[in-house]
């Protein structure tokens, strides 16, 4: 499968179990549980990011409250949270995901994250060891559906 399949069947699940329409008055309003916006630029970064030349994944565990993605990649904390990162790991795929729009520009999807959960209680999770990178998107509304599972995906 290439990865913009990948991508795309990433944002369909993410569709299927963390968005819904609510009914207010004569209007149906699309909610969601997770920000589509803080998924798609967290899997896009992961992506641009990861390493490609060894066997690795990336790992996209789904639950109620939140979803995590986990991947390997060598980057510094300071470098992956502040975007500073001065060589792009993956300059073919990085430039194929800006070409296509999916990112605006390289070294902002950590703030693009932040600035969805800017008035939100609970904030993203982000932890970066030698060799990868966790981050966990926490659900944004408490009174929601809850998802049609019960473990990860």
């Amino acid at each position: 499968m290439s990865i913009l399949e990948m991508y795309d069947k990433a944002l369909d699940m993410h569709r299927t179990y963390y968005q819904y329409e609510k009914i207010e008055g004569a209007y149906r309003k699309q909610m969601e549980r997770i920000p589509e916006t803080a998924f798609r630029e967290a899997i896009a970064n992961a992506f641009v990011h990861r390493y490609w030349d060894v066997q690795s994944f990336i790992r996209i565990s789904m639950f109620d409250d939140r979803i995590e993605i986990a991947f390997r990649a060598g980057l510094s904390e300071k470098e992956y949270l502040d975007g500073q990162v001065s060589i792009l790991r993956n300059p073919i795929v990085g430039n194929l995901f800006f070409r296509l729009r999916y990112i605006e520009r390289f070294g902002t999807g950590i703030k693009r994250i932040n600035k969805t959960y800017k008035t939100s209680k609970r904030k993203p999770v982000y932890r970066v060891y030698e060799n990868s990178i966790y981050r966990e998107l926490p659900a944004i509304e408490n009174d929601v559906p809850s998802l049609k599972m019960n473990d990860g995906l």
